[in-house]
């Protein structure tokens, strides 16, 4: 709300101040004759045209412009402002202010830029409605500028190094320019003055952000400046000044952060679509020689963006491979690619129209040398090879007899991850050759050696043991034969010359096996060694885990051993390798029973046995490795068992 002050004391006072007498009335106003501080003593009378005490002054403009009012410098006084057109017997309201002034002379008044026309009078009137007070009051008159401002600015050429831009003459003939980088002071600029329409300005830094000032120059006037900002083209911009890539020499390439935002849309019409409607980068590749390369683009959170391969500038070139979406997802783009040179650009849709900030990443893509190459089956005549695929989808390879030069070989691609080598010759050694084919990128040769078995010749029992002479693979057709146990069986025998070891496995051959070696003879058989699932020890990741070995089988010159294969778990068919070796080799003392040494152990006392099972080996009717220990109780007891700190095993004896 207005404060009120009491006017009964402001014309108590006037006598005493004595302040000058105002023109009270429209009829006497004051001329104003020029800007200036102007001072308005006591206001008195009842002249206002709101029916209060008031002062009066006038104003008459030779020319347009505006005319600006203020008692905001008044020190707080309370004032009311009219402005009237016409004449004093008819005004007519033209402006008011009441408390246009800012803090702290909120309750002052205020008018600026009123429009007034050449030879018009204005009377401006300031009323006691709020106080009486005298105070005083600016005034300013603006004539109207005779330079009128620039229309039409433009940039019409942006290089690298230069910009061209022009505007409108709007009937006029001289103007001022100034070019610096965005942000510089127009105030402190050099100026340049030109009689032209256009202007160009050369020297520039590339990718570079810059400010272009144009104003009407009239002589005595000028006209309001008006600016526009623009980006001078940088590499990556379009393909004629593009980000190069030497991909024979550059690779692997990062470029991280890097931005299309202030690019401009160079290429529209490309096979990307609409993902090409915003604001692009364009890289150059430059290429001697077939490469796989990989080209990945993470937009960094920004959506709808796109990345397209080309052999040639996007605008005009075919489109070898795009990556678009709508997500924020890195694009990916795998391609071989011959000698030439290519063209890769980043973009968006139009909205969101830029990528604030992007990395893309180059990478040759080699080929992976092959893993898991291993024996699937073999027969006399054929055996199928297999490996793991590795994400890869073809693959060359070649099989011959051991020893075959691969460099010379005749090489078969193939799709799949296995293939059947046949014919092949019984008991015969061979290589298997195999390699991951990339089109222009090989991986390293994987080799696999297998064997042929000989012609089945299964022994259906001791007697008619098939003989095993040398080293090699040995089929058993399905077992049909009998053996010791209720279980079919194949017989096999071996007689060394000399002292040494056997190795006996059938890890590879395809059936769940169990195996026993014996010696004596057929009548009365003694116990050697037996096994059912060692092949879980195999360090070749083909082994099969339920399959039988025995490794390292002490065998003395001159006799003979038989062995028997038997199907308590299948009937095969199946396949086993038998190797010999002169070397002899030194088990425990304690691997069997009759070598484990016995202690004595009382109520209250505690054996212990020291050593460990290195070098034990599986014995008949233990188809694992072991070692023994005994002890002998003098009395019955609750004995507690604990081997190298498991859980104790609790029994009675």
């Amino acid at each position: 709300m207005k404060k009120f002050y009491i006017l009964l004391t402001a014309l108590f006072l006037w006598p005493v101040l004595n302040f000058a007498q105002n023109a009270d009335s429209c009829e006497v106003a004051t001329e104003i004759t020029g800007d200036g501080t102007y001072t308005v003593s006591e206001l008195m009378g009842s002249s206002g045209t709101q029916g209060y005490a008031s002062a009066w002054y006038y104003f008459t403009p030779a020319e347009g412009g505006t005319i600006n009012i203020s008692t905001c410098a008044s020190g707080g006084i309370d004032t009311r402002l009219y402005v009237h057109t016409g004449d004093c017997s008819a005004l007519v309201l033209y402006d008011n202010d009441d408390d246009g002034c800012a803090a702290p002379s909120t309750y002052s008044s205020l008018l600026n830029d009123v429009l007034v026309d050449a030879g018009t009078t204005y009377y401006i009137e300031w009323d006691a409605r709020w106080e009486a007070t005298g105070f005083d009051f600016e005034f300013s008159f603006v004539p109207t500028p005779t330079c009128s401002d620039l229309s039409g600015l433009v940039t019409t050429s942006v290089s690298d190094v230069e910009v061209t831009f022009n505007w409108n003459p709007d009937g006029n003939t001289s103007w001022d320019y100034a070019v610096d980088v965005t942000g510089f002071d127009i105030n402190t600029a050099t100026i340049t003055t030109i009689a032209d329409t256009f202007a160009t300005v050369s020297a520039l830094t590339s990718a570079t952000f810059y400010d272009v000032y144009v104003r009407t120059n009239c002589g005595g006037d000028l006209g309001a400046w008006d600016m526009l900002t623009f980006r001078t083209v940088g590499e990556g911009d379009n393909c004629t000044l593009p980000i190069v890539v030497d991909l024979d020499a550059d690779l692997p390439y990062a470029d991280l952060g890097q931005y299309t935002c202030g690019r401009g849309v160079p290429y529209s019409t490309s096979c990307l679509g609409n993902y090409d409607g915003g604001e692009s980068v364009v890289y150059r590749l430059d290429l001697a020689n077939t490469m796989t390369i990989k080209i990945a683009m993470d937009p960094n959170g920004t959506t709808w963006t796109g990345l397209g391969l080309f052999d040639d500038c996007p605008d005009i070139g075919t489109c070898i491979s795009i990556a678009t979406g709508s997500s924020s997802a890195v694009r990916e783009i795998v391609s071989t690619l011959d000698a030439g040179t290519y063209y890769v650009m980043a973009s968006t849709w139009p909205s969101p129209n830029c990528i604030p900030v992007l990395d893309l990443t180059i990478e040759q893509l080699l080929c992976d040398d092959i893993s898991g190459l291993g024996l699937n089956s073999v027969t006399t005549t054929d055996a199928v090879i297999n490996w793991n695929s590795d994400g890869n989808t073809s693959w060359d390879y070649a099989v011959d007899v051991a020893g075959f030069d691969i460099d010379a070989a005749t090489l078969t691609t193939v799709a799949d991850t296995f293939f059947t080598a046949t014919p092949l010759v019984e008991n015969t050694a061979y290589e298997a050759y195999v390699r991951t084919n990339c089109g222009a990128e090989f991986g390293d040769w994987a080799v696999f050696a297998f064997s042929t078995p000989m012609t089945p010749i299964n022994g259906d029992s001791c007697e008619v043991a098939n003989v095993i002479v040398d080293n090699g693979v040995y089929n058993c057709s399905p077992l049909i034969g009998s053996g010791t146990t209720i279980y079919e069986a194949a017989w096999f025998s071996y007689t060394p010359t000399m002292d040494g070891s056997i190795d006996v496995y059938s890890c590879y051959g395809g059936s769940d096996t169990y195996l026993w070696i014996w010696s004596g003879d057929c009548d009365n058989l003694v116990a050697v060694a037996s096994n059912d699932d060692e092949c879980i020890h195999a360090t070749d990741s083909t082994g099969s885990a339920y399959a039988a070995a025995l490794y390292g089988v002490n065998v003395v010159a001159g006799t003979t051993y038989y062995m028997e294969w038997t199907a308590r778990w299948d009937e095969g068919p199946f396949f086993f390798n038998f190797e010999y070796s002169e070397e002899v080799i030194e088990y425990p003392v304690n691997n069997t029973c009759d070598g484990a040494t016995i202690t004595d152990v009382s109520v209250g006392t505690m054996a212990s046995a020291t050593g460990d099972g290195t070098g034990g080996t599986a014995s008949a009717g233990f188809p694992v490795a072991e070692v023994w220990e005994a002890f002998t109780l003098t009395e019955c007891a609750d004995v507690t068992i604990d081997f190298c700190g498991s859980d104790p095993m609790a029994v009675t004896l």
